[in-house]
């Protein structure tokens, strides 16, 4: 399968001629994870937190990062940033 960007389309089990539309570009290939769909470690986080973790994720899963070792210092990443910004990074604080 040809490779799209630094994201293998096989990963996705997209190919760029299935994306519907003659000049579709990269943008029809979206983050694996949403703030309704994401991996069970992030469902403790508040939802700001969350929101970044999933972006930090996606973004170290593009790079070619393992999937559990992207969620897990995405996450990481999540609380520092929540910290950071005065916001409480679990859903429990």
């Amino acid at each position: 399968m040809a490779s799209i960007g630094a994201l293998d389309a096989g990963a996705t089990g997209i190919e760029r001629d299935q994306c519907g539309a003659a000049d579709c570009g990269d943008d029809f290939l979206t983050m694996p994870w949403s703030l309704w769909g994401y991996p069970p470690s992030m469902r403790h986080l508040e939802e700001a937190a969350r929101a970044k973790a999933i972006e930090t994720a996606s973004a170290l899963l593009a790079a070619g990062m393992e999937e559990g070792k992207a969620i897990r210092i995405a996450i990481a990443q999540g609380r520092r940033w929540a910290a950071a910004h005065g916001l409480p990074a679990r859903d429990d604080e």
